[in-house]
């Protein structure tokens, strides 16, 4: 239930964000609305924490701040009075809550859609054989969600065990996804949907109380993004990281930032560039997938590594800045006052975030100590002005570092590190809409949901040297191998039983469905043409035996009408004449002079004759009918039985041709 009512709270934000376009107080006030009204009735008191438990239940803002519901009540003096230090309910809010079921209904109707059709999609992929309900199927997509980090951000999969089971759930719902886009599915434009609400409870959360979200701008702002985030704007990554991050960094600039990295970062990339170079050609962790795509050779990265910070320059207005320092006494010393303890933070990190080498985790130290440095006594909780902060893409690493800078540093200020997600939720509401900016970011992380590890691709390669050095696979295997998309897919599902699923075994496994696949394409395709061609000549028999049974039918349906038609016309005529002459017949034996009466008696002979006519054509069109419908009966028949037999030939001609 609770992650009906977060996916449904999401879409009713993304709703109510179409059509009104105000800033994030006004656009939670209809949850705080609808919440005071469950609680009490005009003239009454308000029992805040009550609206606040309301909020938080009925639409998943289990992390709303109280005083959210408090800046809603001021903004709207007219709906809440203050009294004696307590808020009272000026008049009825019936329509709030009329319009928050609505919505709530029709919101709830897209989330069934979605996880309706999960269920049956789960558990024909999920190779546990997993049955799932639909609330199950429910809280597996917003796993997804929160996982690959729609509104927290992320660029790594979790490698704890506990999770190895909601990684294999990931992939399929991203494969879900991926279906749904490329057949321009309706259930792909919920899922949307899904992610603008989180882009918007992202922002919510971050600062609801600015009311001048989206007409304030980054202006005063200075950011200062991580080793990863510029290896994707640069196009080093994957095309979807380029589209992303290109996308967030134009909306920023719409919003007049300033850009920044960090002489620490500039090291980084610096090292990250060698280790590509050196690695080019040998299997190895190390890759950069875009230039593996543009196939750089040796000489090709020497370039870029003259080259890439003018592009940071040029192309993005990017800069390098000086390492900042500790505000200082006016003695020169340093003031105390903002050291944070560095050890405490860095064993708390150590313990909570993996880093492949020592390298990386100090130089994410020193950039969180740089943006500390940087904001000396500026203090804000609106992004706008807090000064500066440290872009990133480690999810874990803003948590971890904003949890503790909330509880020991300052708790009134903003974040010191904001995820590329949350940041691009933010400028996605200041700019009304960034492109299709949600769209990029689901299909970013449903894209890295599909990868495996650097760490597992790195054990994989190893292997895979060791076979080929000892003759275990030929150069020309190992080469398909590396290069075929069915072995990312066998790698990440090998992943899931952990790092003992990298072996031999695997790579064994892969070279034999290689293998398969090859011949299997080569019998395939001459299957589907003989497949083809038998279906076609198939067609032609049956066509040509259903038009034999339809023309002989036809003609035996026209005899029977026309034979039966002639006896009712004849049987008709029949019993006309004989009334005709029964009545002369009585005409002519009445004995009787009277001359009136003769008249009379004749007169009525002749309309009787022309009602016994009328009368007979009448029963022609009731008879005629009934002669139609049994000719039809006539036609059915025939060709059903027509329809076997010929079928039945042409059967035994096509078994005696192939023969």
């Amino acid at each position: 239930m609770a992650n009906q009512n977060l996916l449904t709270g999401a879409v009713m934000l993304e709703t109510m964000w179409k059509t009104r376009h105000q800033d994030l107080l006004d656009l939670v006030s209809p949850f705080v609305f609808y919440a005071v009204a469950k609680v009490c009735s005009p003239k009454e008191a308000i029992d805040q924490q009550r609206v606040l438990d309301i909020v938080r239940s009925e639409f998943g803002y289990t992390d709303m701040p109280p005083t959210i519901i408090e800046r809603v009540f001021k903004r709207n003096p007219r709906l809440f009075q203050r009294e004696h230090g307590q808020y009272k309910l000026n008049k009825s809010l019936d329509s709030s809550v009329s319009e928050i079921e609505k919505r709530k209904d029709d919101c709830e109707k897209k989330i069934q859609t979605l996880g309706n059709q999960l269920v049956p999609y789960l558990e024909s992929h999920i190779r546990t054989n997993r049955k799932y309900t639909l609330d199950q199927a429910i809280a597996a997509l917003q796993g997804f969600f929160s996982r690959q980090g729609i509104f927290l951000g992320t660029n790594q999969m979790e490698e704890h065990t506990e999770e190895i089971r909601g990684r294999e759930e990931d992939y399929y719902i991203a494969q879900y996804l991926y279906e749904k886009r490329d057949s321009h599915a309706i259930e792909f434009d919920y899922a949307i949907d899904l992610v603008k609400g989180y882009f918007l409870q992202s922002a919510l959360y971050l600062q609801a109380g600015n009311g001048n979200i989206t007409t304030s701008t980054y202006r005063n702002v200075s950011f200062y993004y991580d080793t990863p985030f510029l290896l994707r704007l640069l196009g080093y990554k994957t095309s979807e990281d380029e589209k992303s991050a290109g996308e967030l960094h134009k909306a920023l600039e719409k919003q007049k930032g300033s850009f920044f990295y960090f002489p620490q970062t500039q090291h980084e990339i610096e090292g990250i560039l060698n280790a590509y170079q050196r690695n080019i050609g040998h299997s190895s962790s190390v890759t950069l997938e875009g230039l593996d795509e543009r196939k750089y050779s040796s000489s090709d990265v020497q370039r870029l590594k003259q080259t890439w910070e003018g592009k940071l320059n040029s192309a993005f207005k990017t800069f390098l800045a000086a390492r900042p320092e500790y505000p200082k006494n006016p003695d020169g010393s340093i003031d105390d006052s903002f050291v944070i303890n560095e050890d405490e933070l860095g064993i708390i990190l150590k313990k909570k975030i993996f880093w492949r080498v020592q390298e990386s985790m100090d130089a994410d130290m020193e950039s969180v100590l740089g943006i500390h440095k940087l904001r000396g006594s500026v203090q804000s909780e609106e992004i706008e002005h807090c000064k500066a902060v440290f872009v990133t893409t480690n999810t874990a690493l803003a948590k971890e570092v904003n949890k503790y800078y909330r509880r020991n540093v300052n708790a009134d200020t903003f974040p010191l590190l904001i995820t590329d997600s949350d940041l691009a939720a933010l400028t996605w509401i200041k700019c009304g809409s960034v492109g299709d900016l949600p769209e990029r970011q689901l299909l970013r992380n449903a894209y890295m949901a599909t990868q495996p590890t650097p760490e597992v691709l790195e054990k994989f390669g190893q292997v895979l040297d060791q076979m080929q050095a000892e003759g275990k696979v030929t150069e020309e295997v190992a080469v398909a191998i590396r290069s075929s998309r069915y072995t990312k897919k066998e790698i990440l599902f090998a992943s899931f039983e952990g790092d003992e699923g990298i072996d031999e075994n695997l790579i064994l496994r892969i070279e034999n469905k290689l293998r398969e696949e090859y011949s299997n394409d080569a019998r395939e395709d001459e299957r589907h043409k003989a497949e083809l061609q038998r279906k076609a000549e198939n067609h032609a028999r049956l066509e040509n035996s259903d038009k034999q049974a339809r023309l002989i039918a036809a003609k035996a349906m026209d005899d029977q009408l026309a034979r039966e038609r002639r006896i009712a016309t004849w049987t008709g005529r029949f019993c006309v004449l004989a009334a005709i002459i029964g009545l002369i017949y009585s005409l002519v034996g009445l004995k009787s002079n009277n001359i009136f009466l003769i008249i009379a008696l004749v007169a009525f002979a002749v309309f009787s004759v022309i009602s016994i006519i009328d009368t007979s054509k009448g029963k022609e069109k009731i008879i005629d009918l009934w002669l139609v419908r049994r000719a039809n009966r006539k036609h059915e028949k025939v060709f059903t039985e027509k329809q076997a037999e010929y079928r039945a030939i042409a059967d035994g001609n096509s078994g005696k041709a192939n023969g």
